[in-house]
């Protein structure tokens, strides 16, 4: 009797640890902080999978995290930076953003596959709370972004999903 009430508590821990394991990344936060004009905390790598991404805004202007996935064969993301817009977008999927007045944060989920992806700003520099910042809205049109945007400040970070 001991012995069958030891064999299923050993069976429901294995099964447990083992359904904990393949549970993978799922809605796995990332935070990122947002300043002029840099993100800090952008992972290098993840691995493939569902994440909530924050971004903090420490800074005095409006900042936004966008995530992209960067087609194959791109160049990065300096160079990136010297395209003009249409070109720019081209290369670039839209999976999710999120803006952030000055002290405040906001949130996105994405879900990851393998590949290169960019997070970027394209809030333009002096773009502070009350001038009607509702956020750069990608849905693959054109967009003018212009030569101000954070973004073509620096304001980038790549990362890679294997």
């Amino acid at each position: 009797m001991l012995r069958s009430h030891l064999r299923r508590f050993v069976f429901a821990a294995l099964l447990l640890a083992l359904s904990a394991c393949a549970g993978g990344p799922e809605g796995e936060p990332v935070g990122v902080t947002a300043r002029e004009y840099a993100f800090q905390g952008v992972p290098g790598t993840l691995d493939p999978g569902t994440y909530n991404f924050t971004v903090e805004n420490e800074g005095s202007e409006v900042h936004e995290l966008q995530l992209f996935r960067v087609e194959d064969g791109a160049p990065g993301a300096a160079e990136l930076q010297g395209l003009p817009d249409d070109e720019l977008l081209d290369h670039l999927e839209h999976l999710g953003a999120a803006s952030a007045d000055p002290g405040d944060s906001g949130s996105f989920e994405a879900d990851l596959e393998a590949g290169r992806y960019l997070a970027v700003c394209f809030v333009p520099v002096g773009t502070t709370p009350g001038e009607g910042h509702e956020g750069h809205e990608m849905t693959g049109e054109a967009h003018e972004l212009g030569p101000d945007a954070h973004f073509r400040k620096g304001m980038s970070a790549e990362l890679t999903v294997a």
